[in-house]
């Protein structure tokens, strides 16, 4: 039985000068930031999927560079309400930010994948649109220029909400201002108040110039988020699609570990979480079990993890998606049971909880 929220949709409850709302789970982000839009308001997370529901993208957790500024898809979550395997219904959190007087519960339901329950409502904080966004995009010829630079531009992030370095991202089709002649570049956004971003974007211009960059390309209201969304997008034609995660401080040390194996196809690195996104187009399953397994075992040797994001439906079962047991599984599977003794909420599909 399939279980759909497509009709929990809609905003329940809105208070833009509390800054919260209050939606169906089944509602798209773009329905719901183009009604916060009429305010100056809007909801700091970002999807590569127009058709996905917030519950959804609170279930499977996937955060966009935005993080590093607004911190993540959890973090914009105050309350929620939530359907048990046994339908019981649940509500956790209140409409207020300190509203924790015991375990915060609704923490433990993003990221679970419909395992633990059915989102049905979710009460979120809402934020007032920067006002101006601005990025400096940066050529670069190899990695390890690009480790350089982006550790200069980290020391400069106040106010920062991506630092990135992208290769194979064709950048003209989401601005037509600008033209690169290397095939990797680093971007770094700052938005917020005018008078922040243009003293953060001054300062970091004179660090990188000092460090070697060339001169730094400056685009308004282009957000490098916008090509995290380009390369996870649903419109691409390439067959397999990984996220990596390491600590932030052993990401270059895992990227010039990669650097062979990412050479093909195009990727996205998001210094500041501690990210790698990486497209391929492999013959076969047998060459995107190689090529997963390169980028996986630095990863997990770097305490991090790698995952299959979008495979052809015919690898599944032949494709392992997700390569590593938690430390933490004993846990995950003590709450599945306690939840969901029934086993009746996605029981297959997420590390065998």
């Amino acid at each position: 039985v399939i279980l759909s929220t497509h009709r929990l949709s809609g905003i329940y409850d809105y208070a833009p000068d509390d800054l919260y709302v209050t939606v169906g789970a089944g509602t798209t982000l773009a329905e719901l930031q183009l009604s916060l839009e009429k305010d100056r308001k809007y909801l700091p997370i970002i999807s590569s999927w127009a058709h996905a529901s917030l519950g959804g993208l609170l279930a499977t957790n996937i955060n966009a560079p935005l993080r590093m500024r607004y911190g993540s898809i959890r973090d914009q979550v105050l309350a929620m309400t939530i359907v048990l395997g046994d339908g019981r219904t649940i509500r956790a959190g209140r409409s207020v930010v300190k509203n924790v007087a015991g375990y915060d519960l609704s923490k433990v339901m993003i990221g679970s994948h419909g395992t633990l329950g059915l989102i049905a409502e979710v009460t979120f904080k809402v934020h007032t649109l920067p006002q101006t966004r601005r990025s400096l995009l940066i050529p670069v010829e190899k990695i390890e220029q690009s480790l350089t630079l982006a550790s200069t531009a980290l020391s400069q992030a106040l106010v920062a909400s991506a630092i990135m370095l992208c290769q194979g991202i064709p950048i003209s089709s989401l601005t037509e201002s600008v033209s690169l002649d290397t095939p990797a570049f680093l971007v770094y956004t700052a938005e917020g108040l005018k008078e922040d971003v243009d003293t953060e974007l001054n300062i970091l211009r004179e660090r990188l110039i000092e460090n070697g960059s060339p001169e730094p390309i400056e685009v308004e209201g282009f957000s490098g988020n916008d090509l995290w969304v380009r390369l996870l997008g649903e419109n691409t034609d390439v067959s397999l699609k990984i996220r990596s995660g390491v600590p932030p401080k052993d990401l270059p040390t895992y990227m010039l570990k990669c650097a062979k194996s990412l050479e093909a196809g195009a990727f996205l690195v998001d210094f500041a979480n501690g990210m790698l996104y990486a497209n391929s187009s492999p013959d076969g399953v047998g060459e995107a079990q190689a090529w997963v397994d390169e980028l996986r075992k630095p990863a997990l040797n770097a305490s991090g993890y790698t995952v299959v994001l979008e495979s052809p439906p015919d690898w599944q079962g032949k494709l392992d998606p997700w390569g590593y047991t938690p430390d933490a599984l004993h846990l995950m599977q003590a709450l599945k049971s306690r939840w969901d003794p029934a086993g009746i909420l996605d029981p297959d599909d997420f590390l065998n909880l």
